[in-house]
């Protein structure tokens, strides 16, 4: 119910307007080796008919106008930036019948309460270490310590680690595949938005490739003369 009323398309287009493709899957596009396109399958279903989907589960879970889930919804720094999105949110749940209060910490408190379970809602982020799609679903497994939500499928697990001795590259995306979608249906996460890196450089920059990572050696950039 959470996932479906999230309006991940406005927070991410008209609250932020940083360019960041709204999140619904866990992957980001364009990761190498990766057949990618998994998404939550209510995608395509406009938003009204998504919060009309998730109120029919809050009141099947016993909730409603006059009986209200209450949550904390913990972010992970004190930065005023963060405040517009968890508001966004905060308006998006109260029509399913959710009243949220917003909590901010900051980074080194927010994760110490994050990874002994201390919170209701938690906002986390992940950038990756090397170009593949294990940087992120490997964070999902039952034992990883950034699982902060205690997900936890045995079916998942075995998925990754059929992709980790596959030696197929193909094959190996689509086990990977087949783990995300899991993932997904069991509403393990609420993916929110992917990164971007706004960039400006002049065109006598030379060199200069934008990448997934956002990563530039300074070896292969010059100053055209």
């Amino acid at each position: 119910a959470l996932n479906l009323a999230t309006d991940r398309d406005t927070i991410s287009g008209k609250i932020r307007k940083l360019g960041e493709p709204p999140a619904y899957g866990f992957v980001p596009p364009g990761t190498a080796n990766y057949p990618g396109n998994i998404v939550l399958d209510f995608k395509s279903l406009p938003y009204p008919e998504r919060v009309k989907r998730a109120q029919a589960l809050m009141q099947q879970a016993g909730f409603g106008p006059n009986t209200r889930l209450k949550l904390t919804y913990s972010l992970r720094a004190t930065s005023p930036d963060q405040l517009p999105a968890a508001a966004a949110i905060q308006e998006n749940w109260r029509a399913i019948y959710v009243d949220v209060r917003i909590e901010q910490n900051d980074f080194a408190t927010a994760m110490a309460k994050f990874g002994q379970g201390d919170f209701d809602v938690a906002e986390v982020a992940w950038g990756a270490d090397f170009n593949d799609a294990s940087n992120f679903l490997d964070l999902m497994r039952i034992n990883n310590g950034s699982n902060y939500g205690r997900y936890s499928n045995p079916a998942y697990d075995r998925l990754l680690d059929q992709a980790s001795n596959e030696p197929d590259i193909a094959k190996r995306g689509v086990l990977m595949a087949q783990a995300e979608k899991l993932l997904l249906d069991d509403v393990g996460i609420v993916p929110m938005f992917f990164w971007v890196s706004p960039v400006i450089t002049q065109t006598y920059v030379k060199g200069w490739k934008p990448n997934v990572r956002d990563k530039h050696l300074s070896r292969w950039i010059s100053i055209e003369r």
